[in-house]
């Protein structure tokens, strides 16, 4: 199951993401970031990852691209932070080989 929750306050909004990252749920989650940077108001906008299950190859592509694209991703599982933590670390690596 995938779900993405949205989650809004006077200075942020938050896409709470859980379940299976794959290519299907990312390209949704692409969709909802990309409505949502257009609906912020100058609030900032933010990725949580919040009961990931699973994050499979195409997933973790998606997140790189996302990183890349300028989004601000967020998660308090300490697995899901680690992940997260080696995908900024590889997006931030191809941005500088580009």
């Amino acid at each position: 199951m995938f779900k993405i929750t949205k989650q809004d306050t006077a200075s942020c909004r938050r896409l709470v993401v859980e379940g299976e990252l794959n290519e299907q749920s990312l390209a949704e989650l692409r969709r909802q970031w990309r409505s949502s940077s257009e609906e912020l108001g100058g609030r900032k906008l933010v990725i949580e990852l919040a009961g990931i299950t699973l994050i499979k190859m195409d997933g973790e592509e998606g997140i790189r691209g996302l990183l890349r694209e300028g989004a601000e991703f967020s998660a308090k599982e300490l697995y899901t932070r680690h992940v997260l933590s080696q995908l900024e670390r590889r997006a931030c690596d191809t941005a500088n080989h580009e």
